[in-house]
């Protein structure tokens, strides 16, 4: 005789686990005592914050948004759906060359608005859902996209969720700034509101991360197990990083970023068409050539010592 048994749906809700810990402890929970891997843990927390539900104040410390029951929390992040896209002309493959521009923040600078300052009680008559935060700022969000309304700007953040890829730095802030204008356009339609000045949008990229894809220099860091962070004066402008599973030599947020990115590119690929896979080969074969340069300068000196010592001995004998 054969039992047949229902298959248990009782999965556990890592969300309110997640919930509850960070409006108790105001920290997020262990991973291991949930068992979950740490991209996983990623994945809840991401629904929670894209739900406007928690918000991170600093390294390790978390609080809640809003204070809500395991039913409403439940409607709420079943609604958030976390979609990976890529924004690129060509299909991304690992032989080619490209670049990766990512944790964007855009500025909207706004019109001489009369009533801004009453954008609170506009917002609560068009029954807009937002909340409120420190400097009489308020966040809205947006089909997944966090907007910040301020007293003069409108600042809003790309998701991780969005990979914007190119073969240059250019191609990369192109497509950026087309992804920036159709977010305006949408949450222009959304608010009701025009934000253009003289008939166009005053828009900013203020914040911007890019890196090079597959990058030979960063598989070797990454094979060695070993760090790699290049430092200008006092500010850290290149670091060999591993995301999106693969070896990505990433330019930090600075002003020069993007043109370096492109110098950098450049450089490797004047190496790849050399036919020479890695800098640290190239490395060798400039430490061979010194070293012959040394033998060859050690060489030449001990012949000149030999060459006066003759000569001495010849005029010696001369006189």
């Amino acid at each position: 005789m054969v039992k047949r048994t229902k298959k248990s749906n009782n999965k556990k809700n890592f969300e309110l686990v997640i919930y509850q810990t960070i409006k108790k402890d105001n920290q997020l929970p262990d991973p291991k005592q949930l068992k979950l891997t740490s991209q996983s843990m990623n994945y809840h927390v991401r629904k929670l914050k894209e739900a406007n539900l928690v918000e991170k104040l600093g390294y390790g410390v978390w609080k809640i948004l809003e204070d809500l029951d395991e039913k409403e929390l439940k409607k709420r992040t079943k609604k958030t759906t976390i979609v990976t896209t890529t924004i690129a002309s060509r299909k991304f493959t690992k032989n080619k060359t490209i670049l990766r521009l990512h944790s964007l923040m855009f500025k909207l600078n706004l019109p001489n608005f009369q009533y801004w300052h009453r954008r609170t009680s506009y917002l609560d008559k068009k029954q807009i859902r937002y909340y409120s935060f420190r400097g009489n700022r308020q966040s809205i969000i947006h089909k997944g996209v966090k907007f910040h309304l301020n007293s003069n700007s409108i600042t809003f953040y790309c998701p991780e969720s969005i990979n914007i890829y190119g073969k240059t730095a250019r191609d990369c802030n192109s497509r950026a700034f087309n992804w920036a204008k159709k977010q305006v356009l949408s949450f222009s339609s959304y608010l009701g509101i025009d934000f253009k000045k003289g008939g166009k949008w005053s828009l900013e990229l203020v914040r911007k991360e890019i890196e090079e894809v597959n990058n030979e220099l960063a598989k070797d860091y990454q094979d060695k197990k070993e760090k790699l962070e290049i430092w200008d004066k006092n500010d850290l402008w290149l670091i060999a990083d591993k995301s999106l599973r693969t070896d990505n030599l990433e330019f930090k947020n600075n002003e020069k970023c993007l043109k370096d990115a492109d110098k950098i590119t450049k450089y490797f690929n004047d190496i790849r068409n050399n036919k020479c896979k890695t800098p640290t080969e190239q490395d060798q074969i400039i430490n061979n050539i010194e070293e012959r340069m040394d033998k060859m300068l050690n060489l030449i000196e001990k012949q000149q010592k030999i060459i006066d010592k003759g000569l001495n001995t010849g005029w010696k004998q001369w006189i």
